[in-house]
């Protein structure tokens, strides 16, 4: 109802100006984190790593390729701020092959960083092609290995 509504955003207006006192903040709000396949970018098969709903504005989110962190050049981030005076990241990468991939993301509310994995049949069509061609050539890694000793 409108009494409802008036009294959240007051409450919403006074918060975002008193989360702060002597430079320090009063909370932190946990990032939700979630990792999806999108349309191509500019052609390219892209990922996305969205962290939503955190306070204070300090995070640290990054894309991992097989384990190993990428360079942030090769991304594309929106950071903006929420009505409510939390913040949310976007960060996009275009992948070119078929290996597994990974947002880390650390926040201040976090105890330890969180790792969200996307494996390559979640990337559409070009995840099945993967598949299939990891099969392909584990069986003939199998019949190899039999020829070898027959």
């Amino acid at each position: 109802n409108k009494v409802t509504s008036n009294a959240t955003e007051y409450l919403s207006a006074v918060l975002s100006f008193s989360v702060f006192i002597a430079g320090h903040a009063l909370f932190n709000a946990c990032p939700v984190v979630s990792v999806s396949h999108i349309s191509a970018l500019g052609g390219f098969p892209t990922i996305l790593c969205s962290s939503e709903g955190f306070y204070p504005s300090a995070l640290e989110q990054l894309w991992m390729r097989n384990g190993e962190f990428q360079n942030a050049s090769l991304t594309h981030s929106i950071n903006k701020t929420n009505p409510d005076g939390s913040f949310t990241l976007h960060s996009y990468l275009n992948i070119s092959d078929c290996v597994n991939y990974s947002c880390w993301v650390n926040h201040s509310s976090l105890s330890q960083p969180t790792i969200l994995h996307m494996s390559p049949d979640c990337y559409g069509n070009r995840g099945i092609t993967c598949f299939y061609l990891k099969y392909i050539i584990a069986l003939n890694t199998i019949v190899c290995l039999i020829g070898w000793f027959c």
